[in-house]
């Protein structure tokens, strides 16, 4: 497949924010709006890498649950909330897609198109900013979907800002040569997002 980006359509964008509303409410009672946390599953032991001024890079989340096996990375479009203590939905339902459809695998690693994370300490966006990935986010990225037995792809909608980073992240996806899979396609043809389908979504390959 091309290592084409599809972009936001302005379509998309310029939903009545009634709508967005409604899709808000029934993240909330679905247990995946954005912002929530919740403790590491029983058995599972995490960390993540952080770096740059405050902080404000993420490259690397992982969480493990056996010594055997390899591990399933799965490529978001950038940093969500969860951190090496807690999951955030997202991770949540990675974490247990992977065990559900890769059985004797043993560790979940997240890695992201850029790496830069959506907000400081005191909740203004960092886009804009600081550069969307950090120096050494393409090799680490190249390092890990070398050795993940999975590499699954996330990210959704791209915006014309993360355009140019997130093509650079792809062509290194591509060029280790791992099969690329994911939770079915948006219209665009871009990964989709892993809470925008059901929880029992069944990994398809990607291109």
């Amino acid at each position: 497949m091309p290592l084409r980006i599809p972009a936001a359509s302005s379509a998309l964008a310029a939903k009545p924010r009634v709508a967005a509303g409604m899709a808000m409410a029934a993240a909330r009672r679905r247990g995946t709006a954005p912002g929530r946390r919740f403790p590491l599953a029983p058995g599972v032991g995490g960390g993540a890498r952080r770096e740059g001024p405050e902080d404000c890079y993420q490259p690397l989340l992982w969480r493990d649950w056996s010594p055997r096996g390899g591990f399933a990375l799965w490529v978001g479009a950038t940093p969500g909330e969860a951190d090496a203590d807690g999951d955030d939905a997202v991770t949540r339902r990675e974490v247990a897609l992977t065990r559900r459809h890769w059985p004797a695998l043993g560790g979940y690693r997240r890695m992201a198109l850029c790496d830069l994370r959506d907000s400081g300490p005191d909740g203004w966006p960092r886009r804009g900013t600081l550069p969307p990935r950090s120096p050494g986010m393409l090799e680490l990225l190249a390092d890990y979907a070398a050795e993940a037995e999975a590499v699954v792809l996330t990210f959704g909608e791209v915006s014309p800002m993360l355009a140019r980073a997130a093509s650079d992240a792809l062509r290194v996806l591509h060029d280790a040569g791992r099969p690329l899979w994911c939770l079915g396609t948006l219209r665009s043809g871009a990964p989709r997002p892993a809470l925008s389908g059901p929880a029992s979504a069944v990994p398809v390959r990607w291109g």
